[in-house]
């Protein structure tokens, strides 16, 4: 029982040091990627070297001009607004220029519930000197339905309900509420409108940021647009599709920079066909998709000063970086081929293919090209100061468990493996077999180092049989920290060279582990004091 009690004692002090040296171990690992992570920022501070993400923007003539930010080092950081056109010509001026805003419009995926915190929008508006709170409140089913209720923000009173129907002191029937589909599981873009503030949870309301609010919604209702005046209390239907469906919706300015706050437009995607709409409700222009937009999940759509349209579809490409050449893109955007020019830590280089399609004001197309542009360089880099290399020195068969179950988790979250492919074991097993095995391989040599160290430790010291195989198993399953925990779970004897063999032996044994002569006894050293009274 006493042995039972001192193994059980002993491995709970050498799991206490081993938690307490991984906790160290992973402090220090952090501290010294910061230090990396700061020097080659600095030495990514020159304009070559510098990481540029740009996007396409459009002139008020329609003339297209790159737009994005660049950032030096590993994360967004030093970042720099840049704004040139085409040929690389930086553009001056861009704070007393306007050019043209779009309006995205993203479908989703239908046929998702809401969850629980996500069923409530809340507004917050101002009636003279009064802050109001309006609640938009959903059922949570996908095909669900929804109405809203305002109160006072100061005196908690209730101002009443908005239906279809329109204002009313009760609650809202059944058949007057909103049909509202849910997107991706949520309310997200259902209601539009001019400098809404809205959350999901009524603490954040307070103070608002200095946010005017604002108090006119359009709300998405499957086939129909309602304009909600929550000021007013006004409802109005201004725009109804019969046999095309609402895909999705878009309230933004028409231009930007100065002055852009003043035009603003509705934009209402079907499943055929875009429709614009003044502030009002009125309808300003209308088009019919090509086949090639009308299929794409997003695009964003412009509106040139002559009632001009313009079209943007945006499709992401991974390609390796030797496939890269800077001829692939328009002379402004090679700024961020530098990056790898000369690294071998580039392996991949994200290619956005955006296609411009321009319509002519009775929505008939003009042209259609497309504009190559780097998004992404993925560094190895980054890998190497991963904190899934410190746990593998740490802990190593822990990261061999979270490797094996990682396909569980992909299949339970349906995690696509390639574009438009979901995983199934069929693909989990092609992905992970020749990955998991070198894993595997690797992972274990340092198990097996730290075993044997310990096997040497222990056979030096005179441990018994028993001894050695409950702590080399020990050791083995928790890596580094359980060899750490090991050597300061106990007191370890002294050790001498024997004068036979030569080999180093605990000094608590009278014989040599080794060769199995008998030690001489211990030379006596210092004064011996007897008391002879």
């Amino acid at each position: 029982m006493r042995t039972v009690t001192t193994h059980l004692c002993r491995t709970i002090k050498a799991i206490l040091v081993g938690f307490g040296f991984s906790v160290v171990l992973v402090l220090f690992w952090i501290w010294l990627a910061e230090v990396w992570f700061l020097r080659l920022q600095q030495a990514d501070t020159e304009p070559e070297n510098a990481t540029t993400i740009e996007s396409i923007q459009f002139n008020v003539d329609g003339s297209p001009f790159l737009s994005g930010f660049q950032y030096q080092g590993q994360g967004v950081t030093a970042m720099m607004s840049i704004h040139q056109d085409l040929e690389g010509h930086e553009i001056a001026n861009i704070t007393s220029r306007r050019w043209l805003g779009g309006l995205s419009f993203y479908q989703g995926v239908e046929n998702q519930d809401i969850s629980w915190p996500e069923r409530m929008l809340i507004f917050r508006t101002r009636t003279g000197s009064a802050n109001n709170l309006w609640y938009f409140l959903h059922d949570g089913q996908a095909h669900g339905r929804g109405f809203f209720v305002g109160y006072e923000y100061e005196t908690r009173r209730r101002i009443g309900f908005l239906g279809t129907g329109g204002f009313r002191e009760t609650e809202v029937p059944a058949e007057e509420m909103f049909p509202v589909v849910s997107k991706n599981g949520s309310l997200s873009n259902r209601i539009v409108g001019t400098n809404i503030w809205t959350n999901h949870y009524a603490y954040l309301i307070q103070g608002a940021y200095g946010i005017q609010p604002g108090h006119v919604l359009y709300l998405n209702a499957e086939t129909s647009i309602y304009r909600v005046d929550l000021n007013t209390h006004l409802v109005q239907k201004v725009f109804e599709s019969v046999g095309d469906p609402i895909l999705a919706v878009d309230f933004g300015p028409l231009l930007q920079g100065v002055d852009s706050q003043k035009e603003r437009s509705l934009g209402i995607r079907t499943a055929s066909q875009v429709v614009l709409l003044d502030p009002e409700g009125k309808e300003t222009s209308r088009v019919k998709l090509p086949a090639k937009i009308a299929g794409s999940k997003s695009f964003s759509l412009f509106k040139v000063a002559d009632d001009r349209l313009i079209a943007t579809t945006e499709t992401l490409v991974q390609k390796p970086f030797e496939e890269i050449h800077a001829e692939d893109f328009p002379p402004g955007a090679r700024a961020i081929l530098a990056e790898g020019e000369g690294r071998e830590s580039i392996c991949l280089c994200q290619i956005k293919q955006v296609g411009i399609t321009r319509f002519q004001p009775d929505g008939s197309v003009v042209s259609y090209h497309e504009i190559a542009l780097p998004v992404r360089l993925v560094p190895l880099q980054s890998m190497k100061w991963s904190m899934a290399s410190i746990w593998l020195l740490a802990c190593p068969l822990l990261m061999d468990g979270a490797l094996l179950l990682s396909p569980v988790f992909m299949m339970m979250e349906g995690t696509p493996i390639r574009e438009g492919i979901h995983a199934d074991w069929k693909d989990i097993s092609q992905s992970f077999q020749i990955s998991f095995v070198s894993f595997f391989l690797v992972s274990h040599l340092f198990p097996l180092l730290w075993g044997g160290l310990a096997w040497k430790r222990m056979r030096r010291a005179g441990l018994s049989a028993g001894e050695v195989r409950y702590w080399t198993g020990f050791v083995y399953v928790c890596g580094l920290c359980g060899w750490v925990g090991f050597l300061a779970h106990r007191a370890w004897p002294v050790e001498e060279t024997c004068r036979s063999c030569g080999r180093p032996t605990a000094v608590t044994r009278d014989h040599c582990l080794h060769c199995g002569k008998s030690l001489p006894i211990p030379e006596p050293r210092g004064i011996e004091i007897i008391d002879a009274t």
